[in-house]
Order: C-alpha cells, then structure tokens, then sequence
C-alpha cells in the first residue's frame, strides 16, 4: 500500500529537524512564565523612568530654590530697596 522504506533526502531531513528544534527552542521560551516578556518594550520602560527620575530631580531643585523666597523675605527686601531710592 504505503512505501515507507524509501529513501529519504537528506538535506530535506536536516531541513526538518532544524525547523523541529527551532520550534522546541521556540516553545520553551514562549512558555517558561520566568523569561518571557510579551508586548513590553524594556528599555523604552527604563528610559522614561530615567526621564521621570530627571523631571522630578528638577522640579525638586526649582521647589528648593523658589522656597528660599517667601512673600514676607521679597517685602523686606523691596522696602528696603524703597528706602533706599526714597532717600
């Protein structure tokens, strides 16, 4: 019925079994939980939360440097000033 005794062709056989391996390799990346990452781009990630670590370094220093002056501190010292041009 079936001949299966056939010789095979060997550069198609080595064709096959690289595709089977590839696709065991394949597998075992896809569904070992502890490496597989889908649909994230890592270092995109990493980049904005460099950019986010920058941002809120800024912000703190201009909180830093704007807290140095208070209403009261910016109306000694514009009355002094007055002063001084008056007299």
């Amino acid at each position: 019925m079936y001949k299966l005794d056939l010789p095979v062709d060997y550069k198609e056989a080595a064709a096959i079994e690289r595709r089977r391996n590839m696709e065991e390799q394949r597998k075992s990346r896809i569904f070992n939980a502890k490496t597989r990452i889908i649909g994230i781009d890592q270092q995109a990630i990493e980049q904005q939360i460099k950019d986010r670590k920058h941002m809120e370094t800024m912000e703190k220093r201009r909180d830093e440097a704007f807290g140095n002056f208070s209403y009261s501190s910016i109306a000694t010292r514009a009355g002094m000033l007055y002063r001084i041009y008056v007299s």
